[in-house]
């Protein structure tokens, strides 16, 4: 999905509730992981759902042509949708 190694990010578990914030460690490449480490291991489990939110600072002209990108991904973890401003691509 972009993040970068150690960013902050905000996570909202749908399945139960939980909301908290942490940082970033990628997984290998391609390999779908999305893993809870440390105590926020204690705020969900596999198979729960997830909203992972990032956030950007911007001046008020960056902030005039910015557009916020979702990133929907499927139940395997590997495939998913790039939303941008209404505009999907679909990848595997």
């Amino acid at each position: 999905a972009g993040f970068l190694h150690h960013e902050k990010i905000l996570v909202g578990n749908i399945t139960n509730g939980e909301r908290f914030e942490t940082y970033c460690i990628p997984a290998p490449k391609g390999s779908g992981e999305i893993a809870l480490n440390g105590a926020a291991a204690h705020k969900g489990k596999v198979g729960d759902l997830l909203v992972i939110l990032t956030f950007v600072s911007l001046n008020p002209e960056e902030a005039s042509v910015w557009e916020p990108r979702l990133v929907l991904v499927g139940n395997d973890n590997h495939s998913f949708e790039v939303v941008i401003s209404g505009i999907q691509n679909h990848h595997d």
